[in-house]
């Protein structure tokens, strides 16, 4: 008897390792042909883009400090608008090199520490490594010392100023940070991990697929509907913080930002190629390979078709704001809350639908109460 209840119970164990070493699977679904296109047709080419638009920043900076005049200074700023938009569609892809160097901390940071950027300049100190410096360089930095520096005339913090050359020293860090960090994961994918990310078709922690869907959602969740939309709006606090909008000293490009933010995870969601209409194996393709369908009133359509469409109502309320969304704010801060809640409804798509019908567990920390 002893033995018998010894092989069924390591019959049951056996039952239980192969269940759960091949949960998600069974749906048979081609995860290799969904992740060359991911990284073939949007991840590398848009690192390589976003590495295009720093050169030209890089190119605009050497000039400017070279010989700093007032179209100098507005080539910069358009050339650091230009690398923020192309930053917004490779911000997403936080694996890898960029996970590991924490990519997005020290490139898009906001608000900016402005005293701390002040004082650095006034020593003299460079040096944008370590714990703390995240909140004094990438473009929050960029924004302020190309449009904050004062309400009248920026140009003359680095002519007439008594500090005008460390300004141009800080500017010129911050610049070279940003190409330096990037640089960093584009070798890395252009090297060994492009196949190593492709090859990981299992569906387990360390997968590619899962660690690309964490970051996707983490992305949407965190960066876009998060930092540009909830906190300044006062999601997250008791009154509204304008303040906090990125792209705060610029101001008018703050909704460009957000619209290219959500276009890029909308693009990604579709499998679209980058910067081409071609669409490719995707999470759609995937959903609808799975059959999965919304629930409610939903509950007769693809779960694909409800997310498309919510996407498209998150971008409608959008375009329905202001293209500074400091002034928004303060203006009609409810067109700020109702971008906010489609999003959120994506969200809600995301996490507990898509990725339960995936079997992909979710892999970080959502502590903002929602």
């Amino acid at each position: 008897m002893k033995k018998l209840i010894l092989f069924f119970s390591f019959t049951i164990l056996l039952t239980s390792c192969s269940s759960d070493s091949s949960q998600g699977q069974s749906d048979q679904y081609d995860r290799g042909t969904m992740l060359q296109n991911w990284a073939n047709n949007l991840i590398v080419p848009a690192i390589q883009n976003y590495d295009q638009k720093l050169a030209s920043l890089k190119t605009a900076t050497v000039n400017f400090t070279s010989e700093p005049t007032t179209s100098g200074l507005e080539d910069l700023r358009s050339a650091w608008f230009e690398a923020y938009k192309a930053y917004q569609y490779s911000a997403m892809y936080n694996i890898g090199k960029a996970e590991e160097l924490q990519f997005t901390k020290f490139c898009n940071t906001y608000p900016t520490n402005t005293t701390l950027i002040t004082t650095k300049i006034g020593n003299g100190d460079v040096n944008l490594e370590g714990p703390g410096n995240d909140v004094a360089q990438g473009f929050p930095a960029l924004d302020y010392l190309l449009f904050g520096l004062s309400d009248t005339d920026v140009l003359s913090f680095y002519t007439e100023n008594a500090l005008a050359n460390n300004y141009k020293s800080y500017l010129t860090a911050v610049v070279d940070k940003l190409i330096n960090l990037n640089s960093a994961v584009l070798n890395d994918w252009n090297g060994s991990f492009k196949n190593t990310f492709i090859s990981k078709t299992d569906n387990s922690a360390t997968g590619s697929v899962n660690k690309m869907v964490n970051a996707y959602v983490q992305y949407f969740e965190r960066d876009v509907r998060t930092g540009k939309v909830g906190i300044p709006a006062g999601r997250f606090s008791t009154a509204p913080l304008p303040e906090k909008v990125e792209g705060f000293y610029s101001k008018v490009y703050s909704r460009e930002l957000l619209l290219n933010g959500l276009q890029a995870s909308w693009d990604f969601f579709n499998g679209k190629h980058f910067n081409a209409t071609t669409k490719g194996p995707s999470l759609v393709s995937y959903l609808d390979f799975l059959k999965t369908q919304g629930y409610g009133s939903d509950s007769e359509t693809p779960l694909s078709e409800v997310m498309d469409n919510q996407y498209s109502q998150a971008y409608t309320a959008i375009m329905d704001m202001q293209e500074n969304l400091y002034q928004q704010v303060l203006t009609d801060n409810n067109k700020m809350l109702t971008a906010y809640d489609k999003m959120q409804r994506n969200v809600t798509y995301m996490k507990t639908d898509m990725m339960s019908a995936m079997s992909i567990s979710v892999d970080y920390v959502d502590t903002d109460g929602d």
